[in-house]
């Protein structure tokens, strides 16, 4: 049986790098990712979770289940059983984020009953690449999503907002979950956020930026841009990322004056950086 999800998907602006994830648990960056299991080709390549309590002070640590765990029986079995744990049939339990590199990825919302059919069909459609996130219930109980742009010497933050309630199950779960990829009248879009809010989001992005480059030879992050969702706990949850750009340096730590035609042509190839960007050292070490 073909299950058809094209009314509750929803198209985002902004791409999808599923080799983030990884990066993020070999760099042993400290943020709060739900679980998340990432596919290539269709195919499960790893899951991924975090452990420790953010409300006593200390970001959570991200680990990767072994191989040997996760394809232990039942693969898409036991990911019904970790996300659906002590859920109803219609409670949201995972979003499933999906699309090709440097392209707009597409979004979708499901609950426990869905998921289910989800997974059947995934069986059977061995292509594209996503990521399965388990839910995680936001702050204020309306859906709202963090968009950041992080470089060495500048920081945005966006905030979109869905005035529905999550729960309300008049109306249907795309409706209202919606965020930047809604496109729809029930959404505010700010960039005037709680100066707390700001600092620690910024805060994240610092570290994730610093622990990355600190595992890189030669090379420093330059750009990063992330979608993270304040949770009903307090806690910041990592989504997803939808840019990463690596910038080499010299000796000293500063970028390599690069000529721009040949510098806009290397980069436009590169598997790292899903658009092409001006030099770096237009701007400053």
């Amino acid at each position: 049986m073909v299950v058809s999800y094209k009314m509750d998907t929803l198209k985002c602006d902004v791409p999808l790098d599923v080799d983030v994830y990884e990066l993020l648990w070999r760099s042993r960056v400290r943020v709060y990712m739900p679980e998340t299991v990432v596919f290539k080709y269709g195919r499960l390549e790893h899951w991924f979770f975090s452990v420790g309590n953010h409300k006593k002070g200390h970001l959570p640590k991200i680990k990767r289940k072994r191989d040997i765990t996760v394809r232990r029986g039942d693969v898409f079995a036991n990911i019904v059983e970790s996300f659906c744990a002590g859920a109803s049939d219609q409670d949201l339990v995972a979003t499933w984020i999906s699309g090709e590199a440097g392209e707009p990825c597409n979004v979708l919302h499901l609950t426990c009953r869905s998921l289910q059919k989800f997974l059947a069909h995934q069986k059977s459609d061995q292509k594209g690449h996503g990521v399965l996130q388990r839910w995680s219930a936001p702050f204020g109980g309306h859906s709202t999503t963090l968009r950041t742009d992080w470089s060495p010497h500048y920081f945005s933050l966006e905030m979109c907002t869905n005035w529905m309630l999550v729960n309300d199950q008049r109306r249907p779960i795309h409706e209202r979950l919606a965020t930047f990829e809604g496109n729809c009248r029930q959404i505010t879009t700010t960039s005037v956020v709680n100066e707390n809010l700001h600092a620690k989001v910024q805060q994240l992005n610092d570290t994730i930026a610093k622990k990355i480059t600190d595992q890189q030879d030669g090379a420093k992050v330059w750009r990063l841009q992330c979608n993270f969702k304040p949770c009903a706990d307090g806690g910041i949850a990592f989504m997803w990322c939808s840019k990463l750009v690596l910038e080499e340096t010299d000796n000293t730590g500063f970028a390599i004056d690069h000529d721009e035609e040949d510098y806009l042509s290397s980069v436009a190839s590169s598997p790292r950086v899903l658009k092409a960007e001006t030099p770096a050292s237009i701007y400053s070490g």
